[in-house]
């Protein structure tokens, strides 16, 4: 919401593999370096709001191949090798079947995909931090109801004056 880049339809911690947030990124934000970073620092901001507000993280946020940290990986990892972000040979298209193969062994691909993931998961930090009541506001309303539908939580933030409920 605070980055407006997507329509959020549902937030829940009653998932049969833990919390998620369903919705539909906006297109045109999808197809931009800047749009693209945003939707890796929303993949990332679960796992940001528990060392922000917990002190600690936990697994939660990772394991599978559809977890919030494959799932921005592989974002991060298409910026640099077939979306044309990179900094390095931005028009050299490097696709391969098994993706994740290149970024074992601390290569410099790799190093660059960590780069682009740790700047992401610090403006991850820095959002929930500037957001912490918001943020701390709709943790209370999930551990009472469980899932808040996108009008529940646009009522939610608008109820708490946060002006950028409706993004």
């Amino acid at each position: 919401m605070a980055l407006g880049t997507a329509r959020i339809d549902t937030v829940t911690i009653d998932g049969p593999h833990g919390g998620h947030v369903e919705g539909e990124t906006y297109s045109l934000v999808a197809q931009t370096e800047a749009g693209i970073n945003a939707q890796i620092v929303t993949k990332l901001a679960g796992r940001a709001a528990e060392e922000e507000l917990l002190g600690s993280v936990s697994a939660g946020a990772g394991g599978s191949p559809r977890s919030d940290l494959s799932l921005a990986t592989d974002l991060a990892l298409a910026m640099e090798t077939t979306l044309g972000f990179s900094k390095q040979m931005p028009l050299l298209h490097r696709q391969t079947k098994a993706k994740f193969a290149q970024l074992v062994d601390g290569t410099e691909l790799a190093i660059r995909v960590n780069d682009r993931l740790e700047y992401a998961y610090r403006q991850a930090r820095e959002l929930i931090r500037c957001h912490r009541p918001s943020v701390q506001m709709i943790a209370d309303a999930l551990l009472t109801v469980g899932t808040l539908d996108g009008d529940e939580l646009a009522a939610l933030m608008s109820d708490s004056g946060n002006e950028n409920a409706e993004s």
